[in-house]
């Protein structure tokens, strides 16, 4: 990890990531811990402080373990249909395998 000119750049086995940070907080890296602070208490630097400190850490996720999602696929019709309905509208149109 490294900060230059408020541009913070985080390396590992999965790649390299760069962020360019603004100026309502302060990052600081020491002993491989990353530290963020925000300059005043106003709510828009309070938003950027959680914002920026979530920012960094998925980016030090992604640079060393990797992200990996699961999906399931759900089918049958609107959720507002009887399950009738919707058995006989699959029917009619000739899929009888459900």
């Amino acid at each position: 990890m490294k900060l230059d000119n408020d541009v913070l750049t985080v390396k590992g086995p999965k790649g390299e990531l760069t962020q360019d940070l603004n100026g309502h907080v302060g990052v600081t890296i020491e002993e491989g811990n990353v530290t963020v602070q925000r300059k005043s208490d106003e709510k828009q630097d309070r938003a950027y402080h959680g914002l920026y400190r979530s920012l960094i850490s998925n980016m030090i996720e992604g640079v060393t373990n990797g992200f990996k999602t699961q999906q399931e696929l759900a089918a049958g019709g609107p959720a507002w249909l009887p399950d009738k309905i919707k058995k006989a509208n699959v029917k009619k149109q000739g899929i009888e395998h459900l």
